[in-house]
C-alpha cells in the first residue's frame, strides 16, 4: 500500500513515499460448499376450459352387398349343353335365379369342352317382361377364347338383383365344338310363372336393351351360371 515515511533534519520535515512490495501469491480456493435442498414445487394452475368439439362429418354411402347366385348347384351338374344344343343356330340358352338386393358385377360358368375352334362368347343378365320376353339388363363383354373349368367374365357394369324379382343369366355361344357344364330341368310347356330354362337363336349376341325370346323351353336344361 503507498504511503509517506515523514522525517525530519534541522527542524525541516520531509516525506519520503514508502516502497509498494510484490503482490502476494493468491491463496486456495476453497470448497464449494453443498447445494441446499430444491425448494418446494409450486402449485400447478388451473386447467383451461376444453374447446367446443367440431362438427362430425357425412356418413359414406353404404357399399353394396354382395351375394353369390347360381342357376343350379355347382355339384349337381349333370349335363353337358353343346355350343349347337338342340341343333340351335346361332343360341344363347339361360336360366332363372332369383334377386335379393344385392350386387352382381361378374358371370361364370363351366366349361366341360372348350371346343375345336375360337367363336364368340358372352354373358348376360336378362329381366323377364312376361313369360315370352324378356329385356337384357348386364352383358359382359365378347370374347374369342374360353378355358376349360370355371370360367369368369366381368360385367361391363354391375347390375343390382332387385329383392323378390327373378332374372334369367345367360351364354351366347359360338366357340365351336364346346360345351358347358349344366342340370336337365324344366317343364318344357309355358306355365304361368316365366320359364324355368330357356333357348334361344338366331342372335349375333347380347346388348344392353335387347329383346329376348325366352318362350323356347324345349332343351329341358339349365346352364350353370353364377354371379356374384
Amino acid at each position: 500500500m503507498g504511503g509517506y515515511h515523514i522525517g525530519c533534519c534541522g527542524g525541516t520535515h520531509y516525506r519520503y513515499p514508502f516502497g509498494i512490495g510484490n503482490t502476494g501469491v493468491t491463496g486456495v480456493t476453497g470448497f464449494t460448499g453443498p447445494t441446499g435442498p430444491t425448494g418446494t414445487t409450486g402449485a400447478t394452475g388451473f386447467t383451461g376450459p376444453t374447446g367446443p368439439t367440431g362438427a362430425t362429418g357425412s356418413t359414406g354411402p353404404e357399399g353394396n352387398s354382395s351375394t353369390n347366385y347360381e342357376t343350379v348347384k355347382l355339384g349337381d351338374i349333370n349335363a353337358v349343353i353343346p355350343f349347337n344344343a338342340g341343333a340351335g343356330n346361332n343360341q344363347a340358352t339361360g336360366a332363372l335365379v332369383f334377386g335379393d338386393a344385392s350386387v352382381v358385377s361378374t358371370l361364370s360358368t363351366f366349361i366341360v369342352q372348350t371346343g375345336a375352334t375360337t367363336g364368340a362368347f358372352q354373358m348376360a343378365v336378362i329381366l323377364p317382361i312376361t313369360n315370352a320376353v324378356g329385356t337384357v339388363v348386364g352383358i359382359t363383354d365378347f370374347v374369342t377364347t374360353i378355358t376349360g373349368g370355371i370360367f369368369q367374365l366381368p360385367l361391363q357394369t354391375p347390375v343390382l338383383l332387385e329383392d323378390g324379382t327373378v332374372y334369367y343369366f345367360a351364354i351366347y355361344n359360338q366357340v365351336n365344338g364346346s360345351e358347358v357344364g349344366g342340370r336337365s330341368t324344366g317343364l318344357g310347356t309355358t306355365q304361368d310363372g316365366p320359364p324355368i330354362n330357356f333357348r334361344t337363336q338366331n342372335l349375333t349376341g347380347f346388348a344392353i336393351g335387347d329383346t329376348i325370346d325366352i318362350s323356347d323351353e324345349s332343351l329341358l336344361l339349365s346352364p350353370w351360371i353364377a354371379g356374384h
